[in-house]
């Protein structure tokens, strides 16, 4: 008998104990495997027709096939298999670890791609952002992460971890009927923590919440209805108004409205520090900052350094908006507990790539926000906390916002099951995920991570229909391909240094760029088919 610990700190991409054994009819082999803590137990046989017996805690479990679902597996738990071939037979044993367990935060940048973070390299005249780079030179650096070309997509993925075809919630929510809300049948994050490790996690939201269009019957209570204890902030993007803004808004205090005065970030980061004090750990907390979004005007003086007026052009005020950004989120961590801190996975991560409006040469400001070109899409993703095996280190792994849901999931014991690259939430109908945790590229940053990475906008709203956008794209390692409408696109990223796409390949291809071209345009019609409209 081989005992076999599969914890959750810092696991690799599968936790095998595999035992040999021979008998009078032969040899029979052994594998249990685990892709992480609370994921199914999984035996694997040679010959595959031995036959298995389990028990949970000394008790026999007929009910067990080749798998032990992942909601049945609990810290403590001891599982026994034993596979037997005529008088052959062998046997191993597990006992369940702790999750990896601690705090999350979540800090959603609004409107800045990778070409406006200094630690990025990407932009010479990218705007001081020293917090944000520090976060960078502490924890990990994701060079090749992805999220949705506007807004409302990329938080309602990051908070179900599905993507928008499923959930309808692929544009902007304060466009078309301006009706359409994230489906409350959804299963959030929030709710997903119900199912934590050993109790259900407190849950806070704070910030510009955007998943519900202005004339949504639940727009109000819609980030309660989802499954936070608690809210404040903006329903969507502040008033352009003059004299509102950043500087007067309404507020939204769990479903109730309030006007405020002061400066909008700034009233973001103490709504933070409260909810930070008031909670217990291990606590979730989801922060979606405006900035850097318009209205685009200057901030306090004290917040930014950069030389700017009230008669410069929106790229000078988007970066000073952006500079004291990076300013209360350094105030933010100087003023968290340092034990809670350290306790604390932090995830900066930005909603989409920069606007037009703040794009530099030789970037092309056509495909910025909005496009799932590379500007458009490609965004910041930096984690640092106790999970972080190597801190400063960089990854090239392909990441996906939708990955934050499976990582909070990971971290807090939230059972999960099926294949890395096919995770539902293990719940009585489970749903079906398109993220997958990042915790081990935290623990080992050459881990890889996924094979295609998939983006996608689309208007209106809502199940398929006649769309005036629809706009997709996926990329492996090397390469990637975009359909714009009618309108296709093949390109080679070889560089990573630069943040464009880089020239279309078109006309005669190489035998390699021929196959790959095939590969991904097969995938893509693969998903096109399979991520249907589901309402949740």
């Amino acid at each position: 008998m081989l005992l076999a610990w599969i914890a959750g700190i810092g696991c690799t991409p599968a936790d095998v104990t595999q035992i040999d054994t021979s008998g009078s009819d032969g040899v029979v082999t052994l594998e249990i495997v685990q892709h992480g803590p609370f994921r199914d137990l999984v035996a694997h046989t040679t010959p595959p027709l031995a036959e298995l017996s389990w028990t949970h805690n000394g008790e026999p479990e007929p009910s067990y096939g080749t798998m032990v679902p992942a909601r049945d597996v609990r810290p403590g738990d001891r599982f026994t298999v034993t596979a037997t071939v005529g008088t052959a037979s062998t046997t191993a044993e597990v006992e369940i670890g702790d999750p990896p367990g601690g705090n999350v935060l979540v800090l959603l940048l609004d409107d800045v791609g990778v070409d406006h973070v200094g630690v990025y390299d990407k932009n010479p005249a990218a705007p001081p952002t020293p917090r944000i780079d520090q976060l960078a030179a502490e924890g990990i650096r994701f060079d090749n992460a992805y999220a949705s070309p506007v807004c409302s997509p990329t938080r309602g993925i990051l908070i179900t971890g599905r993507h928008a075809s499923r959930t309808g919630l692929g544009w902007i929510a304060d466009t078309g009927t301006r009706d359409y809300a994230l489906p409350l049948s959804a299963t959030t994050v929030a709710e997903a923590l119900d199912d934590a490790w050993p109790e259900p996690w407190p849950t806070s939201a704070v910030g510009k919440w955007h998943m519900a269009g202005p004339q949504a019957d639940d727009l109000l209570t819609h980030p309660l209805d989802q499954g936070f204890d608690w809210y404040a902030g903006t329903v969507g993007n502040p008033s352009y108004a003059p004299g509102d803004g950043y500087e007067r808004w309404e507020k939204n205090v769990n479903g109730v409205i309030e006007d405020r005065e002061g400066y909008l970030t700034t009233d973001t980061v103490d709504d933070v520090l409260d909810r930070i004090e008031a909670m217990p750990e291990p606590w979730f907390l989801y922060v979606a900052f405006n900035a850097a979004h318009g209205p685009w005007r200057l901030p306090p003086e004290e917040l930014y350094t950069i030389e700017a007026s009230p008669d410069d052009d929106a790229n000078v005020k988007y970066d000073a908006i952006l500079e004291a950004l990076d300013t209360e989120i350094g105030r933010m961590l100087d003023s968290i507990d340092p034990g809670v801190l350290a306790r604390t996975t932090v995830i900066t991560v930005g909603d989409n790539g920069s606007p037009s409006q703040t794009i530099d040469p030789p970037l092309d400001s056509e495909r910025a926000k909005h496009t799932v070109f590379e500007p458009g899409v490609h965004v910041p993703f930096i984690v640092t906390g106790p999970h972080v095996q190597q801190p400063g280190s960089t990854s090239d792994a392909l990441v996906h916002v939708a990955d934050i849901f499976a990582t909070t999931l990971h971290i807090a014991g939230v059972p999960l099951t099926g294949e890395p690259e096919a995770l539902s939430v293990d719940l009585p109908e489970p749903v079906p995920i398109d993220g997958r945790s990042i915790l081990p590229q935290l623990a080992d940053p050459s881990q890889p991570g996924h094979t295609f990475l998939f983006v996608e906008g689309f208007f209106p709203n809502g199940p398929a229909s006649d769309r005036s956008i629809d706009r997709r794209a996926l990329r492996d390692h090397r390469y990637k391909v975009v359909r714009n409408g009618d309108r296709h696109y093949f390109f080679d990223l070889t560089d990573p240094t630069q943040l464009d796409d880089g020239p279309e390949l078109a006309g005669a291809l190489t035998s390699e760029q021929g196959a790959a071209k095939a590969r991904l345009e097969t995938e893509l019609d693969r998903l096109e088919l399979a991520l249907q409209f589901e309402g949740f």
